[in-house]
Formats: C-alpha cells, structure tokens, sequence
C-alpha cells in the first residue's frame, strides 16, 4: 500500500510538472474585437427592411487556448438595424451574449509548413439575446435564444497582434418580434431569422511566451527548443 502511494504521488508530480511545462510552451489567452457590417433576412414586416449591406455591428471577445488546437471564447456583440431610404422609419439594436467554440482549423490543415502569416479559425456556439426597438416604439426587449458559426481568417502582425477578417452567421431561436420592432412574428421553436456579419478586427495576445497558441507549431517549434537547449549546453 506504501509503495502504491508513493507511485501513485510520484505520477501525480509528474503530471504537474508536465502540464505546467505545456503552459509555458505558448501563450492561451487573447483579446478579439471586431467591426463592420450586417445583413438581416427574414422577420420584418411588410414594406420594412435596411440597406444591403447595413452598418453597423461589432463585438468584443475573450478568448482562452486549452491546446494549440481548441480553446473557449466568450463575446458580447452588439447590432444597430435601421430603415433603409425608401422603408417606413425604424430603429432597433440586437445585442448578443455568447459562449463559442474554436477550432485553430491552420494548424489541423498544416498552414505553419508553408505560412507564418497567414492563419484560419473556425468558431460556433449560442447563447442569449434581446431585440429592442427604439423607433418609432419603445417597447420591451424581445429576448430570445442564439446560436452561431464563423470563419476568422488572420494576417500575423507581430507575436502579439493579428489583423482579422471574420464573416459569421447568427440564428435566432424564440424571436417574437420582427426585426423592424413593430409587430409580433409569433413565438417559434426553431431558427426564426438571420443575420449575417461581416467584420474586419484585431487580436491581441497577452501572455510573456514567444508565440500564442494560434501561431504554435507543436512538433517545429519543440525540436527547435531541443536544439536551442543542445547548443547551450555545447556553449557552456
């Protein structure tokens, strides 16, 4: 029984030793935000709808690397939808709080073996929202379910920074008012409506390691750290 436990408290060490290794190898957590323009389709009443496309939307997000491959994000982003020129008048904001997904889709499909600029992320996941209409009424918020998918291209600016292109698609679930605000669109199960993002953005890396998980590449930059190792100890 004392040999099992000093096995089983020398596997556990090693463990974490092993895993506070890992978490210096890259840095996990980053700062996105986004801007550009939306298109809504679908749930407006007749005669009412904005310009093809309308501006403005944007969202702010955290994000948490697990691996090199996978990690969280957690955003707010926030949509401002008003007639267009030859519409009746409305004004209405969609706000948005999500927990996503992301998949660093780069390093699955090799881009580190020809590109150290370029990079590609997929993301999806849900969460909550609210319709508010602000003109010509000003009735309650609408508050309603969401889900989302995305694709985040990357231009690599430096070590901490990259330049974004995201394009997203949000689904709506239980919206019960139209999206101009002025009428009910009946309450649904399904995904009632869409919007459609298209933002340009930044990501910022925080974290003191030479690179962020986006940018890691797991089995070039190991054997490098291995040979920068056995040549300090030549030097030495």
């Amino acid at each position: 029984m004392k040999k099992f436990t000093f096995l089983l408290g020398c596997a556990l060490l090693m463990t974490g030793f092993t895993v506070k290794a890992q978490e210096n190898q890259f840095n996990r957590w980053s700062i996105e935000v986004n801007a550009g323009v939306l298109k809504p389709a679908g749930q407006f009443t007749s005669g009412y709808y904005t310009s093809t496309p309308s501006f403005f939307q944007g969202d702010v997000g955290l994000r948490y690397m697990l691996t090199n491959r996978f990690g969280l994000k957690a955003s707010y982003g926030y949509e401002q939808l008003e007639a267009d020129d030859n519409s009746p008048d409305f004004k209405t904001s969609f706000s948005r709080i999500s927990l996503e997904g992301v998949v660093n889709a780069g390093d699955i499909l090799n881009f580190r073996d020809w590109s150290n600029t370029f990079n590609l992320l997929l993301h999806a996941g849900g969460g909550y929202a609210a319709l508010t209409p602000k003109e010509p009424s000003d009735a309650d918020a609408d508050n309603m379910a969401h889900i989302m998918f995305g694709i985040t291209p990357q231009i690599r600016l430096s070590d901490h920074l990259a330049l974004t292109l995201d394009g997203t698609a949000i689904g709506t679930i239980f919206q019960d008012r139209t999206f101009d605000g002025t009428s009910s669109s009946g309450d649904r199960a399904g995904v009632d409506a869409l919007i459609v993002n298209a933002s340009v953005g930044f990501t910022v890396y925080l974290g003191s390691a030479e690179k962020h998980a986006d940018w890691y590449n797991a089995e070039r930059d190991e054997t490098g750290n291995k040979l920068d190792s056995i040549s300090n100890r030549l030097a030495k």
